[in-house]
């Protein structure tokens, strides 16, 4: 990073020298010249990056935005409200839900139904079948078998 910045240093000093010495020929004074050049070279390659920085950034939330958008889809395979032909249907959960169907033309809504459900709780083992897993454990430890 830090030889990066010692060469556009240097590559402005260089610059600024040049044009600089073109201005003294002209009869200018050659230490302001200098300085304004090289502020002038700044200046313009500070807004530069800006602007590169600025279309980068843009770039990657486009990129996220099309990528959230992409995965919001979803699919499902539903008949036609007019044909009765079933096709598969992709839509994004939160918008109108209305699609064409590919085999009549037809617009078509898709009705979402949310329902909740009660959670159930796993059936207890049987028993019996731990108490004979536990005598065949056992039964190992011992060195004894059945």
């Amino acid at each position: 990073m830090i030889i990066i910045l010692l060469i556009s240093m240097l590559s402005i000093c260089i610059i600024s020298a040049l044009f600089a010495g073109a201005f003294y020929l002209l009869g200018f004074n050659f230490f302001i010249a200098f300085l304004i050049i090289s502020g002038l070279i700044t200046f313009i390659g500070t807004m530069f990056n800006k602007f590169i920085e600025y279309k980068t950034q843009v770039s990657i939330a486009t990129s996220a935005a099309m990528s959230e958008l992409a995965t919001s889809y979803q699919s499902i395979k539903l008949p036609c409200s007019y044909c009765n032909v079933s096709s598969v249907i992709k839509y994004v959960f939160n918008s109108d839900n209305i699609f064409e169907c590919p085999s009549c033309k037809c617009k078509n809504k898709i009705i979402v139904n949310m329902l909740s459900a009660r959670t159930t709780e796993p059936l207890a083992a049987n028993t019996v079948v731990d108490e004979v897993l536990k005598k065949i454990e056992e039964d190992d430890k011992n060195g004894r078998t059945i």
